[in-house]
């Protein structure tokens, strides 16, 4: 498909919604903050970066719980701003995975930190330098993202919610005793003998609070290339040992790739971008859905299989957050990774996704070859 097929595309769904205002004469308020929070998110996907950020700006108008009802006339600027944009030769994303990015060595680091926010912030510097980042809030969400992923580096804080970051400490050196896997304690309380129990008990550094990102940035580059050459002269895993577990690996060689959008265009590119990946180490199963509802009412778990889901985090019908909910009261967590597609991207959205057990979230707009690599990059580590 040619790459302006996709703005051609989203130029006619946006007209289709465009003809059912005028059907009506009248629109909901939030079914406008809808569209536009839909426009932003697909545009910016699609590499039309200016009419994502003129949708984006225009949502400050519009409340998306409001139940005001808007004459579509009073919509007609907005209308025919955004068709202007469509008469534009702004490039559009090319849609070739790169086999540079798809090949690129990865660096995956897990930060376990109840403070969502600084959490983020780690993620968006070392993620803008090529290095993977999934957030965890508590010590129980950690080990599991510990033992399912298998990071190349730990980042926690000295205190979280529901134990002491010192425990998670112990809990990973006995769980892979001889493996070298830095661990960076961070803490505001920077005492002497805070310090000298974190060496005690296997720590690979003790870093006080508030970071300096200019000095962490390196610092963390610097303890992935040692991880890095040091496994490099190992060649054993004490994280999956063998025997049994080496067994249930073998039967559990199925990975299912599961996007639910209500955004057509957002599932096309996805799926466009998967259509030719084939490892060698599992078969690759995709499925989509176009809402959280005809998802969670499909038979599409089986307990033998592994999957990744990618949701979206604002649908009609059933919001992405409900549907996570669901997700993590109804099945196992250690076969199914769930990373949040979103457009926003402030402290309470990132908050709530992951308190309700997001492995990780990816904020629109995004490029779809980025998601299907940092998508490979955590799948592969499952069948390690």
């Amino acid at each position: 498909m040619a790459r302006t097929d996709y703005k051609a595309m989203l130029a006619n769904r946006m007209e289709q919604d465009f003809s059912g205002w005028h059907a009506q004469q009248h629109v909901l308020e939030r079914e406008v903050y809808r569209f536009l929070h839909t426009m932003k998110g697909t545009a910016g996907t699609i590499g039309l970066m200016e009419l994502s950020g003129f949708c984006g700006k225009q949502l400050e108008f519009f409340a998306e719980d409001s139940t005001a009802v808007l004459p579509v006339e009073s919509l007609n600027p907005l209308m025919e701003t955004l068709k202007a944009f469509f008469t534009s030769e702004e490039p559009v994303l090319n849609e070739t995975l790169s086999a540079e990015l798809i090949s690129a060595k990865e660096s995956f680091v897990l930060v376990i930190d109840a403070d969502a926010m600084f959490a983020a912030s780690i993620k968006e510097s070392l993620e803008e330098q090529g290095i993977s980042v999934v957030i965890a809030l508590d010590g129980k969400k950690g080990m599991e993202l510990f033992f399912s992923l298998q990071p190349q580096m730990v980042i926690l804080d000295r205190n979280l919610p529901d134990t002491d970051g010192f425990d998670i400490v112990t809990q990973i050196q006995e769980a892979a005793p001889n493996r070298f896997l830095p661990i960076a304690v961070i803490s505001a309380d920077d005492r002497i003998e805070n310090q000298i129990r974190a060496m005690e008990l296997g720590a690979t550094d003790f870093i006080a609070k508030p970071l300096n990102m200019s000095f962490f940035v390196p610092y963390v580059h610097n303890r992935l290339r040692s991880e890095e050459a040091i496994s490099k002269r190992t060649f054993y895993d004490e994280l999956t040992g063998a025997g049994n577990e080496q067994v249930e690996r073998d039967v559990r060689r199925h990975l299912n790739i599961v996007v639910v959008d209500d955004d057509a265009l957002v599932r096309k590119l996805i799926l466009k971008q998967f259509a030719g990946w084939k490892p060698e180490e599992f078969d690759v199963r995709i499925e989509e859905y176009a809402d959280g509802a005809s998802f969670v009412e499909s038979k599409w778990y089986k307990p033998e299989e592994n999957y990744m889901i990618l949701l979206d985090g604002v649908m009609p019908k059933m919001d992405g957050l409900e549907v996570l909910n669901h997700l993590r009261s109804q099945y196992p967590h250690e076969n199914i990774v769930i990373s949040m597609l979103t457009s926003r991207s402030n402290e309470s959205d990132i908050v709530l996704a992951l308190k309700n057990g997001a492995d990780d979230y990816i904020v629109k707009p995004f490029y779809a070859q980025e998601v299907v690599a940092r998508v490979q990059r955590l799948t592969m580590r499952m069948f390690k």
